[in-house]
């Protein structure tokens, strides 16, 4: 039996097991429940940075980088004759043309532009050089042909191919140069039928996003569209009362990188509208070298 001394001792142990367990209880769970909001602080951090940092953004290329230019096996070149006709003729296109003229470019059953040309300025100097000044010589192949162009200060390639099933043309231009480099493209829109269709009223607008011209008629069930992924529009319509047919006009600027890059021109056609239009001019750009290798494929296996 416990003493009279002993008890009330006993009793106070008592009180304090008790109390010293409620406040270890207390602090627990208050620290589990700082844990948890520390926790979820910290996630609502991670989650407003994530949200304020701006993601990156991929920049669309604006060139193509140089691949092998294979042969199918027949080939013909020489220097340029003023005057002589060429084409370049695929199942659903075709671009025809004189050697130190203009050319035209068709996309069954429509005619999309004609007097389409080329120019070339140099950083520094004043002129620009025509195409039809400086053209040297012409290659032919069954898969592309291959115009040159020359001068003191810079070569470049003009290689156009139509490719064997798609609504379009690939133009690829190879630019050695020793000062920086622009090529401008003109051209005329000339959205028509082939004969014996009758005329359609045309129009002509510029799409900054698409880098290209898009060129419509009032069903806006025929579409043509020509640009590249760097091109700037350059077209300036006179202001004066008499209306002029100017050609309508882009510029591509060769970059520091342009002897390892090829500077693509794609002409695009549809007669199911807009967006038809716009898949099959973004199917070429994507596709250049495979649809280049299928049409070298396919003339090989013809020989």
């Amino acid at each position: 039996m416990p003493t009279a001394s002993q008890q009330p001792r006993q009793g106070l142990s008592k009180l304090n097991t008790t109390e010293i367990t409620r406040s270890i209880s207390s602090r627990t769970a208050g620290r589990k429940s700082s844990t948890i909001v520390g926790q979820f602080a910290l996630v609502m951090l991670v989650f407003c940075v994530a949200a304020i940092t701006p993601k990156a953004q991929t920049t669309p290329s604006t060139s193509i980088p140089k691949f092998n230019l294979r042969k199918s096996g027949l080939e013909l070149e020489r220097r340029a004759q003023a005057g002589t006709f060429f084409d370049v003729v695929g199942r659903k296109s075709a671009v025809a043309g004189y050697e130190n003229r203009s050319m035209e470019a068709w996309v069954y059953p429509l005619k999309l532009i004609d007097d389409l040309n080329v120019s070339f300025q140099l950083q520094g100097y004043p002129l620009e050089f025509q195409g039809s000044d400086t053209l040297t010589s012409i290659n032919v192949r069954p898969e592309a042909t291959t115009l040159t162009y020359t001068h003191a200060a810079f070569t470049v390639r003009e290689i156009i191919f139509a490719p064997l099933d798609e609504p379009g043309i690939v133009i690829l231009f190879d630019v050695q140069s020793v000062l920086p480099l622009s090529i401008s493209v003109s051209f005329r829109p000339r959205l028509k039928l082939m004969w014996p269709a009758g005329l359609m009223t045309g129009t002509l607008s510029w799409e900054e996003k698409e880098h290209a011209y898009y060129i419509t008629e009032e069903t806006r069930r025929f579409v043509g569209m020509i640009g590249s992924p760097s091109a700037r529009d350059a077209a300036v319509m006179p202001y004066q009362e008499e209306p002029r047919d100017v050609p309508m006009r882009f510029t591509i600027d060769a970059s520091h990188d342009a002897n390892s890059q090829y500077l693509p021109v794609i002409i695009a056609g549809s007669s199911e509208g807009r967006e038809k239009a716009k898949e099959s001019y973004h199917r070429l750009l994507d596709s250049v070298q495979k649809l280049y290798e299928k049409n070298v494929d396919h003339y090989q296996h013809l020989q």
